[in-house]
């Protein structure tokens, strides 16, 4: 096969597993607004009208900018000749995935080290993260949202009060039928 049609394969590939998670997305927002309907900070957030389904709706689109589509797709999804250079491969996504968690909020690396107080801002963006380990976790169909967080806890710096929320949307998750199956996975 020539280069450009395995180029094509694996940008096919690519989109995808970005239909895939942008669809599994959708699924962990209705579960994460459920999971928070009694918690008081997620309220104000939720209460704004359809802010919370916008966000939904504009999930990691930075995906599809010229910073990110391609250094992903060569990364995750390298053609033979693609994963020839690993060291540049790696530089590339490096770039790529900073530029990814600078531009989507979901992502902790952006806000958890600067906002301490819960805020709106700070607010939607764990509600967005949970989401995002719930999307992730949905596809796996091997660890929950508490088992990333726990096995990556290290790396992870949240406040107080958004690790409150991460922990009450785990506890609400894992008496789902989704989240009680994956343990027979394991």
């Amino acid at each position: 096969m020539s280069e450009f049609l395995n180029k094509l394969a694996k940008t096919r590939e690519y989109l995808d597993y970005l239909e895939q998670h942008y669809e599994n997305f959708q699924k962990a927002g209705v579960l994460v607004k459920e999971a928070l309907k009694d918690e008081p900070l997620a309220q104000t957030y939720f209460e704004h009208g359809n802010s919370f389904q916008r966000s939904c709706d504009a999930h990691d689109l930075s995906k599809f900018s010229k910073e990110e589509f391609i250094p992903y797709r060569e990364y995750f999804y390298p053609t033979d000749a693609e994963s020839q250079d690993k060291r540049a491969l790696q530089a590339q996504f490096n770039s790529a995935w900073e530029h990814h968690w600078q531009k989507n909020i979901h992502h902790h690396e952006l806000w958890a080290k600067h906002d301490t107080v819960a805020s709106d801002f700070s607010i939607t963006a764990c509600v967005l993260m949970i989401c995002d380990w719930v999307a992730m976790s949905i596809a796996k169909q091997e660890r929950s949202p508490r088992e990333y967080y726990e096995s990556h806890r290290n790396s992870i710096d949240l406040p107080d009060w958004a690790e409150r929320i991460l922990i009450q949307v785990c506890d609400y998750m894992e008496d789902k039928p989704v989240f009680r199956d994956w343990n027979d996975h394991g």
